[in-house]
């Protein structure tokens, strides 16, 4: 009776060729995650190394970089919402004639310039004209620019030639720019 394990001598060849592969895969594998792991450590090193250079080499206290988060952070409120511009362009009446709008973006800011024009105005228009002005004062980011009123240089007609309003709408624009601490 024969009560061992038997297989040919191929097989135990091949299986005894396998283990010392699986073996020899597993040695691989460990020798590169120890390489990976001490490269790991130096680069942190590395970066903490650099950051205490550059922490040692700035000229800013914390309370400098408070302060210009802070200013960062005021300049940010003055900005209007990005529909702004549309509440702009609702304010204006009929009789007021549009120019085209100038637009410059930069970073998380859009800034729209647009002039508006009223032709010979009359006295009954400039309560429209002031409830317009005081309209664009309360719309967060926009601002009247430039106001100009060219009066009619005849002798027999003493009126108001145009009112012009400059006027700039400064947003913020949807953008994947972190939000200042």
């Amino acid at each position: 009776m024969n009560r061992g394990f038997s297989c040919s001598k191929g097989a135990a060849a091949f299986a005894a060729a396998a283990f010392v592969a699986v073996g020899a895969l597993l040695w691989i594998r460990s020798v590169v995650d120890s390489r990976a792991t001490a490269l790991r450590g130096a680069a942190a090193a590395r970066d903490a190394e650099l950051s205490s250079q550059i922490a040692a080499r700035s000229d800013c206290s914390a309370a400098s970089l408070e302060e210009l988060r802070r200013q960062a952070r005021q300049y940010r409120s003055h900005l209007g919402p990005p529909q702004a511009k549309e509440g702009v362009a609702r304010l204006f009446g009929s009789r007021w004639n549009a120019s085209d709008e100038e637009t410059s973006e930069n970073g998380e800011r859009e800034t729209v310039a647009r002039r508006f024009s009223m032709v010979s105005p009359t006295a009954a228009d400039w309560p429209e004209i002031l409830e317009t002005v005081r309209g664009l004062e309360e719309i967060p980011g926009a601002s009247v620019v430039e106001l100009a009123i060219k009066a009619d240089a005849g002798r027999e007609h003493q009126g108001l030639e145009y009112v012009r309003l400059a006027v700039s709408v400064r947003t913020r624009r949807e953008t994947d720019i972190p939000p200042y601490p």
